[in-house]
């Protein structure tokens, strides 16, 4: 299993202003073979491989859009910057992953689907013909996607 990790493409990049953060933001759930490179993953075709496969079909291949992705500061002086976006249920699913990976999609071509950050679930989570959802946070909550703390 893999670490949580934020790829180095995105921090560069998100410096420079790359991404919008708002919009174009998709999820890919992860199998445990998938052990995450922070500097040479850079790219959906990085993490293809590791993609869970669905047997019902409801989890689609290339992930799922984040609804309602937004960026929020935290604090005073060395703040925090926190990345989040509505919950993700995949209803009726039939999914064992071991996490997620979020990208950003810039374009159609799978180079243009640059990695943003890897979030490691612990353990395997599952479920049998039954909701899988991924619980990100709500805008005002102490917790989120991804936190970029300056200092």
């Amino acid at each position: 299993m893999a670490a949580d990790l934020i790829y180095d493409r995105f921090l560069t990049g998100a410096y420079v202003g790359d991404y919008d953060i708002a919009s174009n933001m998709y999820v890919v759930l992860m199998t445990g073979y998938f052990t995450g490179a922070q500097i040479a993953d850079d790219d959906y075709d990085s993490i293809k491989p590791y993609e869970i496969v669905d047997g019902l079909s409801i989890y689609k291949a290339g992930g799922s859009s984040l609804v309602n992705p937004h960026i929020r500061l935290e604090g005073t002086g060395n703040r925090t910057g926190v990345i989040g976006a509505d919950n993700i249920t995949f209803s009726n699913s039939t999914i064992t992953a071991s996490g997620c990976a979020v990208f950003y999609s810039g374009g159609i071509a799978n180079a243009d689907k640059r990695l943003v950050c890897y979030v490691d679930f612990g353990s395997d989570k599952t479920s049998s013909n039954g909701d899988f959802t991924i619980n990100w946070n709500s805008a005002g909550s102490t917790s989120g996607i991804l936190r970029v703390e300056q200092g």
